[in-house]
Protein backbone atom coordinates (compact mmCIF):
# COMPACT_ATOMS: atom_id res chain seq x y z
CA UNK A 1 0.00 0.00 0.00
CA UNK A 2 2.75 2.80 0.63
CA UNK A 3 4.44 1.82 -2.26
CA UNK A 4 0.95 1.80 -4.27
CA UNK A 5 1.29 5.68 -2.88
CA UNK A 6 4.75 6.34 -3.73
CA UNK A 7 4.22 5.27 -7.28
CA UNK A 8 1.39 7.39 -7.64
CA UNK A 9 -1.92 5.62 -7.08
CA UNK A 10 -4.51 8.15 -5.33
CA UNK A 11 -7.37 5.56 -4.62
CA UNK A 12 -6.13 2.89 -2.62
CA UNK A 13 -8.05 -0.25 -0.88
CA UNK A 14 -7.38 -2.83 1.60
CA UNK A 15 -9.25 -5.47 2.24
CA UNK A 16 -8.55 -7.63 6.04
CA UNK A 17 -10.48 -9.47 7.48
CA UNK A 18 -12.77 -8.37 10.83
CA UNK A 19 -10.06 -8.85 13.57
CA UNK A 20 -7.18 -8.67 11.78
CA UNK A 21 -6.18 -5.32 12.49
CA UNK A 22 -7.12 -2.56 9.81
CA UNK A 23 -6.47 0.54 12.31
CA UNK A 24 -2.75 -1.10 12.87
CA UNK A 25 -2.29 -1.14 9.20
CA UNK A 26 -3.49 2.25 8.64
CA UNK A 27 -1.27 3.65 11.87
CA UNK A 28 1.76 1.79 9.79
CA UNK A 29 0.89 3.43 6.88
CA UNK A 30 -0.22 6.89 7.84
CA UNK A 31 3.28 6.72 10.05
CA UNK A 32 5.60 5.92 7.19
CA UNK A 33 4.20 8.69 4.66
CA UNK A 34 4.02 11.30 7.32
CA UNK A 35 7.69 10.30 8.89
CA UNK A 36 8.93 10.54 5.08
CA UNK A 37 7.10 14.06 4.38
CA UNK A 38 5.17 12.54 1.84
CA UNK A 39 1.99 12.89 3.92
CA UNK A 40 1.68 15.72 5.65
CA UNK A 41 -1.69 16.19 7.00
CA UNK A 42 -4.44 13.08 7.23
CA UNK A 43 -7.89 13.09 8.13
CA UNK A 44 -8.89 9.38 9.62
CA UNK A 45 -12.60 9.10 8.67
CA UNK A 46 -15.17 6.93 10.24
CA UNK A 47 -19.17 6.43 10.91
CA UNK A 48 -19.03 5.30 14.53
CA UNK A 49 -17.56 7.34 17.33
CA UNK A 50 -15.95 4.06 19.07
CA UNK A 51 -14.09 3.35 15.74
CA UNK A 52 -12.93 7.35 15.66
CA UNK A 53 -11.47 6.96 19.68
CA UNK A 54 -9.91 3.84 18.99
CA UNK A 55 -7.79 4.76 16.12
CA UNK A 56 -7.56 8.40 17.64
CA UNK A 57 -6.28 6.84 20.93
CA UNK A 58 -3.73 4.47 19.23
CA UNK A 59 -2.47 7.02 17.14
CA UNK A 60 -1.94 9.45 19.55
CA UNK A 61 0.67 7.07 21.22
CA UNK A 62 2.65 6.66 18.54
CA UNK A 63 2.86 10.34 17.23
CA UNK A 64 4.63 13.12 18.70
CA UNK A 65 2.75 15.02 21.41
CA UNK A 66 0.08 17.39 19.66
CA UNK A 67 0.22 15.70 16.37
CA UNK A 68 -3.42 14.03 16.89
CA UNK A 69 -6.61 15.86 16.91
CA UNK A 70 -9.88 14.20 17.67
CA UNK A 71 -12.54 16.06 16.04
CA UNK A 72 -16.39 16.91 18.15
CA UNK A 73 -19.15 18.33 17.22
CA UNK A 74 -19.13 20.44 20.03
CA UNK A 75 -15.58 22.34 18.70
CA UNK A 76 -16.24 25.90 18.06
CA UNK A 77 -13.92 25.64 14.98
CA UNK A 78 -11.46 22.88 14.22
CA UNK A 79 -7.51 24.03 14.54
CA UNK A 80 -5.48 23.78 11.29
CA UNK A 81 -1.84 23.12 12.80
CA UNK A 82 -1.83 19.11 13.42
CA UNK A 83 -1.00 16.77 11.51
CA UNK A 84 -3.51 13.82 11.95
CA UNK A 85 -7.64 14.35 12.57
CA UNK A 86 -9.70 11.95 13.64
CA UNK A 87 -13.65 12.42 13.14
CA UNK A 88 -16.96 10.88 11.65
CA UNK A 89 -18.82 11.87 8.64
CA UNK A 90 -22.27 12.63 10.46
CA UNK A 91 -20.22 15.10 12.35
CA UNK A 92 -18.22 16.43 9.28
CA UNK A 93 -21.14 16.16 6.86
CA UNK A 94 -23.91 16.69 8.82
CA UNK A 95 -26.30 14.50 8.77
CA UNK A 96 -27.57 11.91 11.68
CA UNK A 97 -26.37 8.10 11.40
CA UNK A 98 -29.70 7.36 8.95
CA UNK A 99 -27.82 9.87 6.38
CA UNK A 100 -30.82 12.22 7.03
CA UNK A 101 -29.75 16.08 7.37
CA UNK A 102 -29.62 17.72 10.65
CA UNK A 103 -29.56 21.55 12.01
CA UNK A 104 -25.57 21.20 12.02
CA UNK A 105 -24.09 22.37 9.02
CA UNK A 106 -21.02 20.73 7.05
CA UNK A 107 -17.73 21.10 9.05
CA UNK A 108 -15.68 19.51 6.80
CA UNK A 109 -15.63 23.03 4.30
CA UNK A 110 -13.74 24.61 7.46
CA UNK A 111 -10.82 23.50 5.70
CA UNK A 112 -9.30 24.13 2.33
CA UNK A 113 -9.85 21.87 -0.64
CA UNK A 114 -6.42 20.87 -0.49
CA UNK A 115 -5.63 20.93 2.94
CA UNK A 116 -5.56 16.89 3.76
CA UNK A 117 -2.60 15.28 2.03
CA UNK A 118 -4.00 11.76 2.95
CA UNK A 119 -7.35 10.55 4.13
CA UNK A 120 -8.04 7.11 5.23
CA UNK A 121 -11.44 5.80 5.47
CA UNK A 122 -12.16 3.19 7.71
CA UNK A 123 -15.18 0.68 7.32
CA UNK A 124 -15.05 1.79 3.30
CA UNK A 125 -17.78 -0.07 2.67
CA UNK A 126 -20.10 1.35 4.75
CA UNK A 127 -21.25 3.80 2.04
CA UNK A 128 -18.62 6.79 1.81
CA UNK A 129 -17.99 5.64 -1.94
CA UNK A 130 -21.77 5.81 -2.97
CA UNK A 131 -22.35 8.81 -5.78
CA UNK A 132 -25.49 10.08 -4.33
CA UNK A 133 -24.68 9.31 -0.67
CA UNK A 134 -24.40 12.00 1.71
CA UNK A 135 -20.90 11.38 2.95
CA UNK A 136 -19.27 11.46 -0.27
CA UNK A 137 -19.37 14.98 -0.54
CA UNK A 138 -16.59 14.94 1.47
CA UNK A 139 -14.30 12.53 -0.27
CA UNK A 140 -15.54 14.56 -3.41
CA UNK A 141 -14.15 17.65 -1.61
CA UNK A 142 -10.99 16.48 -0.78
CA UNK A 143 -10.77 14.46 -4.00
CA UNK A 144 -6.94 16.15 -4.44
CA UNK A 145 -6.20 13.58 -0.98
CA UNK A 146 -4.88 10.08 -1.77
CA UNK A 147 -7.56 8.08 -0.41
CA UNK A 148 -7.15 4.68 1.53
CA UNK A 149 -10.68 2.71 2.06
CA UNK A 150 -10.14 -0.07 4.54
CA UNK A 151 -12.59 -2.54 4.64
CA UNK A 152 -13.45 -6.21 5.77
CA UNK A 153 -16.04 -7.13 3.61
CA UNK A 154 -14.88 -8.69 0.10
CA UNK A 155 -16.49 -7.81 -3.07
CA UNK A 156 -20.09 -8.27 -3.70
CA UNK A 157 -23.21 -7.08 -5.49
CA UNK A 158 -23.97 -4.80 -2.36
CA UNK A 159 -20.30 -3.11 -2.40
CA UNK A 160 -19.90 -2.63 -5.68
CA UNK A 161 -19.45 1.10 -5.31
CA UNK A 162 -16.48 0.58 -3.08
CA UNK A 163 -14.87 -0.91 -5.70
CA UNK A 164 -15.17 0.98 -8.56
CA UNK A 165 -14.30 3.95 -6.38
CA UNK A 166 -10.95 2.22 -5.45
CA UNK A 167 -10.30 -0.20 -7.87
CA UNK A 168 -9.11 -3.38 -6.68
CA UNK A 169 -7.53 -3.97 -3.61
CA UNK A 170 -4.00 -3.76 -2.94
CA UNK A 171 -3.91 -5.74 0.06
CA UNK A 172 -6.29 -8.98 0.37
CA UNK A 173 -5.62 -10.54 4.11
CA UNK A 174 -9.00 -13.12 4.13
CA UNK A 175 -10.42 -15.02 7.01
CA UNK A 176 -8.95 -18.20 5.94
CA UNK A 177 -5.31 -16.24 6.35
CA UNK A 178 -5.92 -14.77 9.60
CA UNK A 179 -7.03 -18.43 10.78
CA UNK A 180 -3.79 -20.04 9.44
CA UNK A 181 -1.34 -17.10 10.39
CA UNK A 182 -3.09 -17.56 14.56
CA UNK A 183 -5.12 -14.17 14.71
CA UNK A 184 -8.18 -15.51 14.02
CA UNK A 185 -9.91 -18.85 15.55
CA UNK A 186 -11.08 -21.37 13.27
CA UNK A 187 -14.75 -22.06 13.06
CA UNK A 188 -17.41 -24.65 12.78
CA UNK A 189 -20.89 -24.46 11.28
CA UNK A 190 -23.38 -26.15 13.15
CA UNK A 191 -27.18 -26.31 11.49
CA UNK A 192 -29.67 -26.62 13.91
CA UNK A 193 -33.46 -27.00 13.02
CA UNK A 194 -35.67 -25.90 15.93
CA UNK A 195 -38.88 -27.44 16.59
CA UNK A 196 -40.99 -24.31 17.46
Amino acid sequence: AVQAVLNGKNRVLITQATGTGKTFTSLQLVYKLWKSGISKRVLFIVDRNLLADQAFQDFNNAFDKDSCYRMSPDDDTFPQGRAVYFGIYQTLVGVDDDGNPTNRPSRFKEFDKDFFDLIVIDEAHRGGTKEDGTWSELLKYFSSAVQVGLTATPKRDENNNTYAYFGDAIVNYSLKDGIEDGFLSPYIIKRVTSNI
